[in-house]
């Protein structure tokens, strides 16, 4: 079956938040639930990976993180399938293969990349901020990007080729690729984690 992509529901790249930390109304959603704490750890653990990533001068670094946030990040899948599960829920868990964000589809097509075929390489980028806080200003933020992001890379999982159409994937990459220079790969994969936790989370 292929997986219709809803590019509406792509994050605004345009600005970002100062606190790497879930957003207070996640954080709100899963104390009223109150039976997904391992799913939440997660979901901050994938949080606090990614936020590492923040252009080091030995790219292994940043690569390193990005690898772990990316896993971690498939593990909130796993957690949630758990729980849900436990807490007998009626309705079934609402799992990243299920949902229709194109960001969430590509964060899971690299994790499996990253993890079984070959590296996403990062690299240090400069680029320019303007912080509104008080008075603004401009500054020049170093962060970590992913280099030579390509649809190659995935195609070489046959099942890639049956599950997506060819032109949505090339849509995200070129996406992903514009908007991580922004704020960094990290910033869009903290996007990614939020989008798919606000998802999850409407289930119940």
């Amino acid at each position: 079956m292929t997986h219709k992509l809803d590019f509406s529901l792509l994050p605004d790249m345009s600005y970002s938040r100062i606190l790497t930390t879930l957003d207070p109304k996640i954080e709100e959603k899963f104390s009223t639930i109150g039976k997904l704490p391992e799913t939440l750890n997660r979901a901050r653990g994938a949080l606090m990976l990614f936020y590492e990533a923040k252009g080091h001068s030995e790219s292994w670094r940043d690569e390193t993180y990005i690898r772990s946030g990316l896993n971690e990040f498939y593990s909130i899948n796993e957690s949630l399938k758990y729980e849900h599960k436990i807490a007998g829920f009626p309705r079934d868990a609402i799992l990243i293969q299920h949902t229709s964000n194109p960001l969430l589809h590509l964060m899971l097509l690299m994790r499996h990349v990253n993890v079984h075929t070959q590296l996403c390489p990062a690299t240090r980028y400069e680029t320019n901020v303007i912080v509104s806080i008080g008075e603004p200003k401009e500054y020049t933020l170093t962060v970590a990007i992913i280099k030579d992001v390509s649809i190659d890379q995935f195609l070489v999982k046959r099942e890639v080729k049956k599950d997506y159409d060819i032109n949505q994937l090339n849509e995200v990459v070129d996406w992903f690729k514009i908007n991580q220079n922004a704020f960094g790969a990290r910033e869009v994969f903290r996007r990614g984690v939020e989008a798919y936790c606000l998802e999850f989370l409407s289930n119940y």
